[in-house]
């Protein structure tokens, strides 16, 4: 029953629509309209280390929808679907990962906001990765 609603195409809209917001708010925070203590568990000392991790976080948001992009056939490449399906496993993971860290952050708000939203983003990266397509 799931499997019907939570098709392939919806995993992957969903798993790009928040890595672009994701990367909108990497820019937000880069521009320092959102305070770089709001990110990475408050323990960032400085700007300057705020803005490295910012600008990574970025790139891999960009590169992430890219690899779903190219997994649903969004971009046509010569990638083949094993490699996008292996990188989304990689995905998988680090949305996991990305999920304890987000129970142990010091910030209330990144508790609150982004741990529900790297669940999401895990479940959508496991129903991509597990399609037969």
């Amino acid at each position: 029953m799931v499997n019907r609603w939570f098709t392939e195409r919806n995993a992957a809209n969903t798993i790009i629509s928040f890595l672009a917001l994701a990367a909108i708010f990497h820019l937000l925070v880069l521009m320092g309209i959102i305070p770089y203590n709001m990110v990475w568990g408050g323990r960032l000392e400085s700007g300057t280390s705020a803005n490295i991790f910012e600008i990574l976080a970025l790139l891999a948001s960009v590169f992430m929808i890219g690899v779903v992009a190219v997994h649903t056939g969004y971009i046509k490449t010569g990638i083949g679907k094993n490699i996008s399906r292996n990188i989304i496993w990689i995905m998988f993971v680090f949305f996991i990962v990305g999920t304890i860290g987000n129970l142990f952050s010091d910030n209330i708000i990144e508790k609150l906001i982004f741990t529900p939203i790297t669940v999401i983003l895990a479940i959508s990266c496991y129903r991509l990765a597990m399609s037969k397509k």
